[in-house]
């Protein structure tokens, strides 16, 4: 919401590029949190099961390591995607973008036998 109400405010259509450039990357970036989170509550208490048997958590679907990967590669192709559209405009929300992804690879680090 917090990117798709000033695209509203600055009468940008969804149907436009810039306006699906804006909804695919608060998509993104709001399932980035997400697996963030995920990850950082694995790390916390990585012999909890319930956590990857969670329905509701990509670590169901994904292991953290596929999470992980999947989401910063999203994430970094959405915001490539909206500095190609808007150029330097873009810079305040990429760097927000960057700030999640770093959240992502601190969140988890692979545990090495």
């Amino acid at each position: 919401a917090a990117i798709l109400i000033p695209k509203d405010f600055a009468e940008i259509s969804d149907q436009s590029t810039q306006g699906k450039a804006l909804f695919e990357f608060a998509d993104a970036l709001g399932l980035a949190f997400q697996v963030a989170d995920d990850l950082e509550d694995l790390q916390e208490a990585p012999s909890l099961p319930s956590l990857q048997q969670n329905p509701t958590s990509i670590l169901s679907h994904l292991s953290p390591e596929e999470a992980q990967g999947r989401t910063l590669e999203h994430l970094n192709r959405v915001s490539e995607n909206l500095r190609s559209i808007f150029g330097s405009k873009a810079t305040e929300l990429t760097v927000f973008s960057d700030e999640v992804s770093l959240k992502i690879k601190s969140a988890y680090t692979p545990h090495t036998p």
